[in-house]
């Protein structure tokens, strides 16, 4: 395989309105530190594709199918073996589609089709060790304490004929979003010193892809830039352990044995070489219906009622009890007011997008905010050994809670747009997706 990576500036050149927080009503003052569009390339018997990462809330199918278009228009790589991913930062620009701006998302393509170019310029002869480390004191569920985290994080590495790292990547779920909506100034949030310490350590380029993050959110001692860089320090150390661990991977390390007088051949080795490569690619397009509401006056009265029930009965028993459906409300009220091409009643064809590498792993991209446990049922039914799932990928439609979500209520169902069982549908079409490759 041919394997290169590309790195360019996203940030805007000027002030502009931030994504993630409703109340975060005024321009950005500064930069703390550069939003950077990540790719890594891969090359195989003149198949080619690229999996690019931005320090985005998302992108918008819009933005996505201009980044396809000019890519196969300047360097021949088909836009079906092209993802287009954000790390989900709440802390980078509002403009992320079209018809929110006139200029970022132009400046964004440019920049993100670079990134390819450079990566593909740069390619050349390696290999990928695929590894996995436990990973569990970072993030909470935020609909329940007690509910399902992603407790593991994937990596892989790729290295050149001469064991050296060209890339590494990094798949984890959880919310970039230690800083919050008082903070004015661009930033990677945790990602950025997860990847700066990897490839400070490791070297190459190292690559976040987000995965099912929906109701994970990180855990804080302060909503701060040393909170920022404690994260992402922890995340990127339990990365950067495994993989150097996987660089043993095809070497003959041995021990001295003094009983014996021999040397004796190690025996643990950590993850393994991807086998067979050769890349297949594949999407499909999910048709589902929106669930759009026409009660959203009465909602409005609703939200008035539990908001005064909370405000005379402030106990952690009538939070638990009141708070869900109000925040399913809020959600809801503010998902269907928006300006936006998918506003009002109807239905959208999604897609899902598979890129495999070799026999043995594949990038699995939806588009959305999908809660930890599509993920889980995914990596359950999939037919291949290794299965990085990756949210945020080529368009943004909002929430994908299951249907028993529906029944707890909560944030996630209020910005869900579409009917209970959508999630189901795509779940199952990404398995069939898998099975095709």
């Amino acid at each position: 395989m041919k394997i290169g990576v590309g790195v360019t500036i996203i940030t805007p050149q000027s002030p502009m309105l931030m994504a993630g927080y409703f109340d975060r009503v005024t321009p950005s003052i500064g930069t703390h530190d550069e939003l950077k569009a990540r790719t890594i390339y891969v090359s195989h018997d003149g198949v080619e594709s690229a999996i690019i990462a931005c320090d985005l809330l998302a992108i918008g199918n819009d933005v996505a199918a201009d980044i396809r278009d000019l890519a196969l228009k300047t360097l021949g790589i088909p836009g079906a073996n092209i993802m287009v991913t954000a790390t989900h930062t709440h802390q980078g620009p509002a403009g992320l589609a079209k018809y929110l701006d006139d200029v970022y998302p132009a400046f964004l393509t440019k920049q993100v089709v670079e990134s390819i170019a450079i990566a593909q310029k740069s390619a050349r002869e390696g290999s990928f060790r695929f590894v996995e480390s436990e990973l569990k004191t970072v993030s909470q569920n935020r609909r329940d304490p007690e509910g399902p985290i992603e407790e593991v994080m994937k990596v892989l590495v790729a290295t050149d004929t001469q064991s050296k790292v060209i890339a590494s990547v990094l798949a984890y779920a959880c919310h970039p979003t230690i800083l919050e909506s008082d903070n004015y100034y661009y930033s990677a949030d945790f990602p950025g010193p997860a990847n700066d310490l990897m490839e400070r350590n490791l070297g190459g380029v190292s690559i976040y892809l987000q995965g099912m993050c929906g109701d994970i959110n990180p855990t804080w001692s302060a909503h701060d830039q040393d909170g920022v860089k404690l994260n992402g320090e922890i995340v990127g150390a339990t990365a950067l352990r495994v993989a150097l661990e996987s660089l043993q991977l095809g070497t003959d390390r041995r021990s001295v044995n003094l009983s014996w007088g021999v040397d004796t051949p190690q025996i643990n080795y950590i993850g393994h070489l991807l086998t067979s490569p050769g890349i297949r690619s594949g999407q499909t397009f999910v048709h589902v219906d929106r669930d759009y509401p026409t009660d959203l006056d009465t909602a409005e009265s609703e939200m008035a009622s539990l908001a005064k029930q909370l405000e005379d009965d402030p106990s952690l028993a009538n939070k638990k009890k009141l708070t869900p459906r109000l925040m399913e409300l809020y959600g809801r009220d503010d998902m269907w007011k928006r300006v936006g091409p998918r506003r009002g009643p109807g239905s959208d064809d999604l897609e899902i997008q598979a890129i495999a590498i070799s026999s043995d792993c594949v990038f699995l991209g939806l588009p959305g905010e999908f809660l930890v446990e599509v993920g889980t049922a995914i990596q359950a039914r999939s037919p291949f050994k290794s299965t990085i799932i990756v949210g945020y990928a080529n368009g943004y439609y909002e929430y994908f809670p299951l249907s028993k979500h529906f029944e707890e209520h909560g944030y996630e169902v209020g910005s869900s747009r579409y009917t209970q069982g959508s999630t189901e549908k795509m779940i199952d079409a990404s398995i069939e997706l898998l099975k095709s490759l």
